[in-house]
């Protein structure tokens, strides 16, 4: 056995396949490195080494001749009676042999040169001191904590029965690692013996779920909203232990509910715990959604196909009623689109529930058939170095990557690879990784968002959708679109970078960035459907040095035909158009670096597009959708062949509604609709006020625009532009707000900026229409919004 944590601790690479074995042998081998020294074997072919008891065993460094395979001499090993353990670099092995056995590898023609694997060789670097002073005083009071890493687990009973002065702390169950506490003056013995790889200091569990749940924002909207994902179910497709303690009951939730086979497996209690682990006895180890109501089902021993367990999920006579389900595991790895990605697109377009679905740990394309399912969220990984600092993380060949052999873009984000804390039957593990523990945590920030929505974060109106959290619920396409949209994308250049967006999608979740633009954000939950060639256009206002503005279109898609070169059936494209007319289109330009290009040729393979733009300019944004082609029905309800579509603008303020100066007198003509005035954005102290006049105002026509408290007197700010009704009158508007600062025109576009007064938090502002009659006004129409936070 060669554990991933065994090349971890020791820097060690496994030997070859049967494929590398026949590449080209580097004739001078360059130096060993190791923690505590460089080696160098040039110069002499053999160290020879004094004879010792036959029986002691001990571990020893072995470099092969420059003709010689890796596979060549780990069976020379072997054939001498000795123990192949791990390849190192360069063209080494370690070996735990005999005395005899040692004697008789030396002789063997593959080996050119061997040293014992010495004591400090196998000490991480901050221990050597307390082993080098207590050596040379014979003793030190010091007494350390350690973690001592085995060449077999089976050897930890015995490892403990030669050294006395050294006590358990922690077993650690099957693993190969055992938590001791020793002298400092039993160190070096305990380094010596044949049956430690490493010897560190050993640590609690603590920041390795931390820094990712920093990263994705969660931790900032637990502080800051509360949000622990409470009303919410969500099911994990694996077996699970559900009588660990830190899946227990608590005043949110019940104990684990099985919706199916009730099997159990250490895979699935790990996933289950980054999602639902209340961190019972690990704190720091931690779920993202330690209040939402855990479900789960073992598939291996489940006879119910995937499609019907689905479906039973979201089917609201059942008591199940899930917004999420989410699997770390899938069929055999592929770069197609297979049956099973059809199975699931199947099941997900008739039933719509969140997938979430690891691609695989190939470090390649090859990946799940369930993650190139074009309605699943599919999740990659990237090694995230256990901080929450994402300017250092790197792929480097961990997870499997994207994009599909059709060319759409898989995965769609990306967790942690390179460990989690989270909980084992029985306990808690500290490194469980790969693409299966970057799944559930994914699951966990999709599950916070989802709590967003339903209690109303972006739409108060929300809440009067139904009596629970299922009720109101969001599409999975909106909360695919919300998470892609407020992700933050790695700094990328070109196609075939580590972090490209081919490989990685659209990069790690960002909550707290979901947060900070919710107040404002446009959110279409599929409330409108398309038919081929139809429209739908929304706007958005931009105020001055806006960071960015993000814009994502998602819709769910029918199953493709596995035997089709390209899987997208239905084809929505999404534009959008600064104040200046400029024009950006769908996902031009973002396979080549973080942000849009504008103009660009329409993506015709993805069911998600986004338009990413820095610095925006100040102003309304216009956002449009149309329906390139609908090949096949998406909205069963309705007559016609029409596609429902969500969309998420973050960066802006979405318009607020619209409101209609309705007095007769302000008709431009009697014939004609009112002009009517229409608000984007919510006011806040130092934001603006985006106000559009339609139809425009003719030339000539005087408007005045009036701030200051409801319960205070009026200011006023006159502009460079009259509006006569046809009885003459002056028309006067108003915002009840004293010291506003700036007002800017263009057009029939207003811009009125707020003062920065935090006494606006939580005022009502109120719009005012004032006719005029001369100098004394005639009517005057007042309609209250309420200040943003």
């Amino acid at each position: 056995m060669r554990p991933a944590l065994f090349s971890a601790l020791l820097g060690l690479a496994c030997p070859g396949s049967a494929q590398d074995v026949a590449a080209p042998l580097a004739r001078d081998p360059a130096l060993l490195e190791l923690r505590a020294r460089r080696v160098d074997p040039r110069g002499a072919s053999r160290e020879k080494l004094a004879p010792s008891d036959e029986r002691s065993l001990a571990l020893w460094l072995a470099q092969r001749a420059p003709e010689v395979s890796a596979e060549r001499l780990a069976d020379a090993v072997r054939s001498c009676g000795a123990e192949w353990l791990a390849a190192v670099p360069e063209r080494a092995c370690l070996v735990r042999a005999s005395s005899a056995a040692r004697v008789a590898l030396e002789q063997r023609p593959e080996l050119r040169w061997l040293e014992p694997y010495r004591a400090l060789d196998r000490l991480e670097p901050e221990l050597a001191p307390h082993a080098e002073a207590a050596a040379a005083a014979s003793t030190e009071a010091l007494e350390l904590e350690l973690f001592v890493l085995c060449v077999r687990a089976e050897e930890k009973r015995e490892l403990l029965a030669r050294h006395a002065r050294v006590a358990l702390s922690d077993a650690r169950g099957s693993s190969r690692l055992l938590s001791v506490r020793a002298p400092a003056a039993a160190l070096l013995a305990l380094a010596e013996d044949p049956s430690v790889l490493w010897i560190e200091r050993a640590s609690a569990i603590e920041a390795d779920l931390d820094p990712a749940r920093i990263q994705s924002g969660a931790w900032s909207l637990e502080l800051r909203r509360g949000y622990r994902g409470a009303g919410l179910r969500a099911a994990v497709y694996e077996g699970i232990d559900p009588a660990h303690p830190a899946f227990a009951a608590n005043a949110r939730r019940a104990a684990p509910i099985s919706f199916g086979c009730a099997g159990a497996s250490a895979h699935g209690t790990a996933t289950f715990g980054i999602l639902f682990g209340d961190g019972t006895g690990h704190p720091t180890a931690r779920g993202l959604c330690p209040e939402a109501q855990g479900l789960w089902c073992d598939p291996s021993c489940d006879n119910a196909a995937r499609v019907d367990r689905l479906r039973e999920l979201v089917d609201p006579r059942l008591p199940w009623r899930a917004v999420l389900q989410t699997a770390s595991w899938g069929h055999r790895r592929t770069t197609r689109y297979t049956a099973i990605s059809a199975e699931l697109d199947e099941a997900i377009f008739a039933h719509d529930l969140l997938v979430t679905q690891s691609q695989s740990n190939a470090g390649t394309r090859e990946s799940r058939p369930e993650a190139w399912a074009k309605n699943v969220l599919s999740v990659g990984a990237v090694r995230h170095g256990g901080n929450a600092d994402p300017s250092d993380d790197h792929w480097s060949g961990g997870a499997s990557i994207g994009p599909a052999e059709d060319g759409r873009w898989k995965p769609e984000l990306v967790g942690v690879f390179d460990g989690l804390a989270t909980t084992v039957p029985g306990g808690y593990t500290a490194s469980f990784g790969g693409s299966s523990a970057a799944t559930p945590l994914i699951a966990g920030t999709a599950l916070l968002a989802q709590q967003m929505f339903v209690e109303g974060a972006f739409d108060a109106r929300v809440r009067a959708r139904g009596i629970d959290a299922f009720d109101r619920r969001a599409l999975s396409t909106t909360i695919r679109a919300l998470l892609l949209a407020s992700a933050r994308p790695y700094a990328f250049r070109g196609r075939a970078h580590d972090l490209a967006r081919a490989h990685q999608g659209f990069g790690f979740p960002d909550l707290e960035t979901l947060d900070a633009h919710a107040r404002g954000a446009l959110v279409i939950d599929g409330e409108r459907a398309l038919r081929e060639r139809e429209r739908a256009s929304y706007r958005v206002f931009v105020e001055r040095g806006a960071e960015e503005l993000r814009i994502v279109l998602a819709w769910r898609e029918p199953a493709a035909l596995p035997s089709a070169g390209r899987q997208l059936v239905n084809d929505l494209d999404l534009e959008l158009r600064a104040p200046d007319g400029a024009l950006w289109r769908g996902n031009a330009g973002l396979i080549e670096g973080p942000w849009s290009h504008r103009g660009g040729a329409p993506d015709r393979r993805n069911s998600v597009e986004a338009i990413f733009v820095p610095q925006p300019a100040a102003g309304v944004w216009t956002i449009e959708v149309e329906a390139h082609a609908v090949e096949q029905d998406a909205q069963l309800g309705t007559s016609a062949w029409d596609v429902p579509f969500s969309l998420v603008a973050l960066g802006g303020w979405a318009e607020a509604g619209r409101l209609r100066i309705a007095h007769p007198a302000c008709a431009l003509r009697s014939s004609q609709a009112p002009t009517r005035l229409e608000l984007s954005g919510a006011p806040r102290p130092g934001g603006a006020l985006a106000l559009e006049l339609r139809p425009e105002p003719p030339a000539g026509a005087q408007l005045l625009l009036a701030v200051g408290r409801a319960s205070e007197r009026w200011g006023e700010h006159e502009l460079p532009l009259e509006f006569l009704s046809p009885s003459r009158q002056r028309c006067y508007l108003g915002l009840d707000w004293e010291q506003a600062t700036r007002v800017s025109l263009a057009g029939s576009s207003i811009e009125l900026e707020l003062p920065r007064d935090p006494a606006l938090s939580g005022c009502e502002l109120a719009l005012q229409l004032a006719l005029f009659d001369g100098a004394q006004p005639a009517t005057t129409e007042t309609w209250n919004l309420r200040c943003a936070p």
